[in-house]
């Protein structure tokens, strides 16, 4: 994994403004899901990442995943694609209705993702089994909310 990131590193360098990044906590009683993806090329697998903390930030549970590379289109070299975009989604949904809380704000950097998840109806054909499966799920909660973040 070490050597994957080497390599990725490699690539060329971004040009970005700066975007104000802090990570704002939930009201009390809410708890926030922040989940992200990695993409290993070299050895094609995929990383999931799932934090879960509270109103005061504190991280209560956390779940990392290697998972083999999605078959599905990549959308940009050096960018996560859209399949294991949709499984980490899954995946922070799962594990959050598993420990057992009830009122959660999940927060992806995928607006695909996002607007899939609000309106089933648009979920790009590639991902529409694992959205279903998710959109399912999270009618178990009492109160979600999906926000975007960068």
């Amino acid at each position: 994994m070490f050597e994957c990131y080497q390599l990725a590193r490699l690539g060329k360098p971004h040009h970005k403004e700066p975007v104000d990044t802090r990570w704002i906590p939930p009201d009390f009683l809410w708890y926030k899901i922040n989940t992200d993806v990695a993409v290993f090329f070299v050895s094609k697998f995929v990383g999931i990442g799932v934090v879960v903390r509270d109103h005061e930030g504190s991280v209560l549970a956390a779940l990392s995943k290697c998972m083999p590379l999605p078959l599905g289109p990549l959308e940009l070299l050096g960018r996560p694609c859209l399949e294991a975009e949709a499984k980490a989604m899954h995946e922070a949904v799962s594990f959050t209705k598993g420990i057992g809380l009830q009122d959660v704000i999940f927060e992806t950097d995928s607006t695909i993702i996002l607007d899939a998840l609000n309106d089933i109806s648009t979920a790009l054909a590639s991902i529409d089994n694992v959205i279903q499966g998710t959109h399912h799920s999270l009618q178990a909660f009492r109160r979600t909310q999906i926000r975007h973040v960068k």
